[in-house]
């Protein structure tokens, strides 16, 4: 029974990998977004940018993320799309 049931598996699990790629890209466009995020968020703290009196007033109540909580947010993603591609390739033979 198990040697049948390997055989079947065997012959369609192929097929997982294109799917675990697919969400790996999805992973490192994430990924991406995240960086860019947080590079911007950083440029813009280098400047010191800010908005005008009437936005700021609106926005006094909002809490705004760092840098850091999108670089580790993009690391998150990175770490993500790393497992899945090691899957693909690695684990799944």
């Amino acid at each position: 029974m198990t040697d049948a049931t390997t055989a079947v598996a065997g012959e369609y699990l192929w097929s997982i990998r294109y799917a675990l790629l697919a969400v790996a890209a999805f992973c490192l466009l994430k990924a991406f977004l995240a960086a860019h995020a947080a590079f911007f968020l950083w440029e813009q703290k280098k400047k010191g940018f800010r908005f005008d009196p009437e936005i700021e007033e609106g926005m006094k109540d909002v809490k705004r993320r760092s840098s850091s909580w999108y670089s580790w947010i993009a690391a998150g993603w990175l770490l993500c799309a790393g497992l899945l591609v090691y899957v693909a390739f690695v684990a799944i033979m």
